[in-house]
């Protein structure tokens, strides 16, 4: 039989000794693998494969090649880039939240506003969940300043108009990014079950709301705008996370995408103003809980006084 014959097989040859030398290493590194894996759970097994994968990689792979696996290290591990997507949307969000804004359709750009909040809310889960990348933090820092900062800014602006539109929304826009810095040079350090000061999403449904509601009355819309930055720097106050809490009672978790869709049937139905004015109200009550706790703890603590 010739040697280029379909059924012609060639004899099993030796492997050298560098072939051998790095398929024992290749087999000493998935041994420990294995080794040590008996004795982890979950939550360690990412930094383990890791750790593990570097030697693997370099057996198998040369130079250029491993660069070009670098290259596109996000596209083979898609699962890591959920959080990523999800920042995404929220910065979209934000983006259109800002050009409704610049035409005064505030009804709108609070609407797109939040369908921002609830991406960014999931985001932290996921990325929790599946893990992140390196530009994950960034990724859900600029979202977050470009929804929560820069859409109400730009609502301001154009509600209220000349020096006094450019002076509140500037103001807005510099408090805001001030607050969503603080959340990040603190996020380690901090109560995961509470935000120091309101967290910005709460500013932005305020201002919003309050222009698709009193847009011709620009003192209650500053006003309103005042009362957000305000709550917002007030780092000293404890503000319940809201998203912590639902994660942790289920069961008035499964009520927020009703009562999501009967306002939005409400607003389709009745005017976007009783949505609006819902969210107002809520986020005012909200904003002044700590204020009302506190009051509570002072008259419990005369009455039990001697």
């Amino acid at each position: 039989m010739s040697p280029a014959s379909p059924l012609y097989q060639a004899e099993p040859q030796p492997p050298d000794a560098a072939t051998a030398k790095s398929a024992s290493r290749l087999y000493d590194a998935l041994r420990n693998v294995l080794l040590d894996l008996r004795e982890t759970t979950w939550a360690e097994s990412a930094g383990m494969a890791r750790a593990y994968s570097a030697p693997m990689v370099a057996l198998v792979l040369d130079a250029d090649e491993r660069r070009i696996a670098h290259r596109f290290a996000l596209l083979a591990l898609p699962m890591r880039n959920i959080a990523n997507l999800l920042s995404l949307t929220n910065l979209v969000c934000g983006v259109i939240a800002i050009l409704l804004a610049l035409q005064q359709q505030f009804a709108l750009a609070l609407l797109a506003s939040l369908i921002g909040a609830a991406f960014d809310g999931i985001d932290g889960a996921a990325a929790r969940r599946f893990g992140s990348t390196r530009i994950g933090v960034l990724a859900d820092d600029v979202a977050d300043a470009v929804n929560f900062a820069f859409a109400p800014a730009a609502a301001l602006f154009a509600g209220l108009g000349g020096r006094t539109g450019v002076g509140i929304g500037a103001a807005y826009a510099l408090f805001t990014l001030g607050r969503l810095i603080y959340f990040t040079l603190r996020k380690e350090d901090c109560d995961p079950a509470y935000f120091d000061g309101a967290p910005s999403t709460i500013g932005s449904v305020i201002v919003l709301s309050g222009l698709a509601l009193f847009q011709e009355q620009p003192a209650v819309v500053g006003a309103l705008a005042g009362i957000a930055m305000a709550q917002m720097v007030s780092f000293s106050t404890a503000y319940r996370h809201l998203g912590r809490w639902l994660a942790n009672h289920r069961r008035m978790l499964l009520l927020v995408p009703p009562t999501a869709l009967a306002l939005l049937l409400a607003g389709l139905r009745l005017g976007p103003e009783v949505p609006a004015g819902v969210l107002l109200c809520l986020c005012i009550v909200y904003g002044f809980q700590p204020v009302l706790r506190a009051f509570k703890q002072a008259l419990r603590a005369r009455r039990h006084r001697p």
